[in-house]
């Protein structure tokens, strides 16, 4: 058993005792069953050694930054839905080359509000996007880049 999936035991185990509320004996042999048995599971079935060298603590930053765009980005997009507002496809460059990342990239966008994935292609993801009525496509074109370099930099940096 590797050191990941040693610590993914015990963070599982963690979770398990906390969501259940209750400290025993039993709760928290309970709770390592069934850790081991999905820690098993995802070594034997799922693709993890092409996620292998991507950090844990740098994927859990990245969660805490996409939680604080979706916030920011429901606000904003509650804010131009009163105001008045149009979609936009656009075609968003990503200068990504790990296919997992790109996937998390438009992932990412998908679930910020106001902003739909609709392909990913090598370099290319084309992008819905709600944007104010009076913004030209440039406008929304810069708005959309700065928001996906943003994500880019955060995920790049998951692989380091």
């Amino acid at each position: 058993m590797s050191k990941n999936s040693i610590f993914m035991t015990v963070l599982l185990t963690v979770i398990w005792v906390v969501l259940r509320e209750e400290i025993s004996v039993i709760s928290a042999a309970t709770g390592a069953g069934i850790s081991l048995f999905c820690v098993f599971f995802c070594n034997k079935y799922l693709p993890l050694p092409k996620t292998a060298n991507i950090s844990f603590f740098r994927l859990s930053a990245y969660l805490l930054f996409l939680l604080k765009e979706i916030y920011k980005a429901g606000f904003w997009a509650i804010k131009i839905i009163m105001k008045g507002s149009r979609t936009e496809v656009l075609e968003v460059k990503t200068s990504i080359g790990h296919q997992f990342s790109r996937v998390a990239l438009a992932n990412s966008i998908t679930i910020t509000p106001g902003s739909l994935s609709l392909d990913v292609k090598e370099n290319t993801i084309s992008v819905l996007w709600l944007a104010e009525k009076e913004k030209n496509k440039q406008q929304i074109q810069e708005a959309v880049g700065h928001t996906v370099e943003l994500m880019e930099k955060k995920l790049s940096k998951l692989q380091e």
